[in-house]
C-alpha cells in the first residue's frame, strides 16, 4: 500500500461540498491517487450539533513526492485541514495527527503517538515538513 491522508472540513462553513470535493479529487488523481472516499461525521447532544464534518480519505502510492504535492495543495484551502496521515507498508505508522484527531483517540494511543513521533524515519519527517 502507501500513504493515507484524511482531509476534514466543517460542512457548515464550506459553501459547496461538491466543488471542494471535485477540486481535491482532481488534484489527487493528478498525483497518482489510488483510491478516495468520503465519510460524514455528525455529533452532538439533543438538538445541539457540535461537529458536522466531512472527512475525505485519499490513498497514495509509497513514493512520498505525490503526497507532499497533495499536502501543499490542501493547505491552500483555509476551510479544510489535514486530520491524519498514516503509512501502511509493513506496519501501520501514524505519521501525523491533528489536535482534534488526538482528542478523539484513546488516551493511551495518543500518549504513545506523542512519545514516538520523534522516532519517525527521514522519509516520514519530510512529509511532516511539507506543512
Amino acid at each position: 500500500m502507501g500513504y493515507q491522508i484524511d482531509v476534514a472540513f466543517d460542512m457548515r462553513v464550506v459553501g459547496s461540498v461538491t466543488r471542494l470535493w471535485n477540486e481535491l479529487v482532481r488534484k489527487a488523481e493528478e498525483n497518482n491517487c489510488e483510491m478516495h472516499y468520503i465519510n460524514y461525521e455528525v455529533e452532538g447532544v439533543g438538538r445541539t450539533v457540535r461537529r458536522n464534518h466531512a472527512v475525505m480519505t485519499f490513498i497514495f502510492p509509497s513514493d512520498p513526492t505525490y503526497i507532499i504535492k497533495f499536502i501543499r495543495f490542501v493547505k491552500e484551502f483555509k476551510s479544510s485541514y489535514i486530520e491524519s496521515i498514516s503509512c501502511d507498508d509493513h506496519k501501520c505508522v501514524l505519521v501525523y495527527a491533528s489536535r482534534k484527531y488526538l482528542s478523539m483517540m484513546d488516551s493511551d494511543c495518543a500518549k504513545r503517538y506523542r512519545k514516538s513521533r520523534h522516532l519517525l524515519s527521514t522519509e516520514h519527517k519530510s512529509i511532516i515538513n511539507a506543512f
